[in-house]
């Protein structure tokens, strides 16, 4: 292949011989393992920890191996992993790929990188990265959890708090016995639910396009994969994480006037109301009408003329200068989840990303798939509540928290 042809399909000669191509077989195989175990890791991030035991086990030619600072200052070595920065790992990644003879990744056609085993695997990374980037474009669910953990299991044991009645605030004479509440401890199971979407591709797709087009194909099918996330999200904070509802079910309340529907008053009614609690719900998920409602409200576009006779300031009723809103079109009419983001749900992470591919070769197909095991649980059961606007909150008990004796206690306490 002449040199023009080279620098056209993104190919250029290998630079160097520091042993990485003839592991690349090995260095994939080990790196799948790994993540199959439950530990997400990168491709860079791998190649720093491969090459760094290569150079403890003796091996002279990864002596040499060494890539510069993010300041272009003196040349990290491999061996100390410390001193490694992205944009080392980013310059080590380049290596390898200069190593197997490729100058830019997203000019090399899929039929180049399917020739060898090694480079094979490399179209499974940058399928899978394409994927992973897509994916995180798409999810609401990383703005709206409290904190992604991770678990070595797909059954996963979370406790249950209740507190009775007995624990609301009381006056105690001086002298009297300080009463007692009590605290319900309980345990209970989440499954992990498996996320995943397969895509079939025609050879001619697979074979005759780029990397840069087979990775803005893939990101798109990663998108699809994190509104499913999404959808499980809401799904939690709608029903609760487990099927008795009795356990971690949101509280649902009403409105003033359901002959109008939702109104900012309303709004100021549940922030003031829930910051009793230490909940602050500063954030709103609902359907297209839902917030395309809440956005025409006066309060939320039209600019205050003049200043009131008395200014008055919010203390501890959480008011929240900024309101996020984000829309989920599975929700219904009856479905607005309001919910303190710092308070509301977890995420366990079980298994990570995993991609593989298979040959249909009867009807010439190519079918890449993705698939990761994870599982979105509650944290506090009135981290949210819901508001149906079909209903009068204060006419009809039953949408006050009613079956959450704690709440019920404190709400007949506030007069909520």
């Amino acid at each position: 292949m002449d040199i023009y042809k080279q620098h056209k399909e993104g190919l250029i000669a290998p630079r160097h011989n520091l042993g990485l191509k003839e592991h690349s077989k090995e260095i994939f195989e080990q790196l799948d393992n790994v993540r199959r175990t439950g530990y997400d890791i990168s491709l860079p991030e791998f190649l720093a920890i491969w090459c760094k035991q290569k150079v403890a086990a003796g091996n002279s030619r990864m002596n040499s191996l060494a890539f510069l600072s993010s300041s272009g200052g003196p040349k990290v070595s491999v061996g100390e992993l410390a001193a490694v920065t992205d944009t080392n790992l980013q310059e080590l990644e380049q290596a390898f790929l200069h190593e197997l003879g490729i100058g830019d990744l997203g000019r090399v056609r899929v039929e180049t990188l399917m020739a060898s085993d090694g480079s094979k695997a490399l179209f499974d990374e940058t399928v899978r990265e394409a994927l992973i980037t897509g994916a995180n474009q798409a999810p609401i669910y990383k703005q709206l959890i409290t904190n992604e953990e991770s678990a070595e299991n797909r059954d996963i044991t979370l406790p249950s708090v209740d507190l009775d009645s007995g624990n609301s605030p009381e006056r105690i004479s001086e002298g009297e016995t300080i009463p007692i509440g009590t605290a319900t401890f309980t345990e209970r199971t989440v499954k992990a639910k498996k996320f995943g979407r397969a895509i079939e591709m025609t050879y001619e797709l697979v074979y005759f396009a780029t990397m840069d087009i087979i990775k803005m194909f893939m990101g798109r099918i990663g998108y699809g994969v994190g509104m499913e996330v999404d959808t499980e999200l809401c799904d939690v904070l709608l029903n609760g994480d487990v099927a008795d509802t009795t356990v971690m079910s949101p509280g649902t309340i009403g409105v003033t006037d359901t002959a109008v529907g939702l109104q900012y008053r309303d709004l100021i009614h549940y922030w003031s109301w829930m910051a009793q609690r230490g909940i602050n719900l500063d954030t709103l998920i609902g359907n297209t009408k839902h917030i395309e409602h809440i956005m025409n409200m006066s309060e939320f576009k039209d600019r205050a003329q003049g200043e009131p006779l008395v200014r008055t300031k919010a203390n501890n009723l959480n008011l929240p200068s900024d309101c996020n809103m984000f829309v989920k079109s599975t929700l219904t009419d009856a479905q607005l989840i309001a919910l303190d983001s710092t308070k509301a749900a977890v995420k366990y992470n079980v298994k990570p990303m995993l991609t593989e591919d298979s040959k249909h070769i009867i009807n010439e197909t190519h079918i890449a798939k993705i698939s990761f095991y994870a599982m979105i649980g509650n944290m506090w059961r009135d981290g949210r509540i819901i508001v149906d606007d079909s209903h009068d909150r204060d006419s009809e008990s039953a949408y006050k928290f009613s079956n959450y004796t704690f709440l019920k206690a404190l709400d007949t306490q506030l007069g909520a």
